[in-house]
C-alpha cells in the first residue's frame, strides 16, 4: 500500500537521529506483551513517518518525549 511505500522511502532517504532510535528503542523495552508490541508499532510507524515528511524529525527532543505506552491513556484503560 502507499503509506509502507512512503515509509520505505523516508527510511532510505532520512537518517533517523540517534535520539529518534533510543525513542524507539525505550516504546519497545516497555512492551511486555506481543499485543502492545503491534500497538507501539501501529503508533510510532505513522508518527515518525509524518515527522519525516513534515521535515521536524530532527527537532523533536526524542529523548525527553514519552513513549507511546505512557502517553496512552486508552491501552492503560484497555489493560487495567
Amino acid at each position: 500500500s502507499r503509506p509502507q511505500t512512503v515509509e520505505k522511502e523516508a527510511r532510505k532517504v532520512v537518517a533517523w537521529p540517534d535520539g529518534l532510535k533510543r525513542y524507539v528503542e525505550r516504546n519497545f523495552e516497555q512492551c511486555k506483551t506481543d499485543e502492545q508490541k503491534v500497538y507501539v508499532q501501529s503508533k510510532l510507524k505513522p508518527f515518525i513517518t509524518n515527522a519525516v515528511n513534515k521535515g521536524t524529525l530532527n527537532y523533536v527532543d526524542w529523548d525527553k518525549k514519552p513513549t507511546i505506552l505512557e502517553e496512552g491513556t486508552t491501552w492503560k484503560a484497555r489493560t487495567a
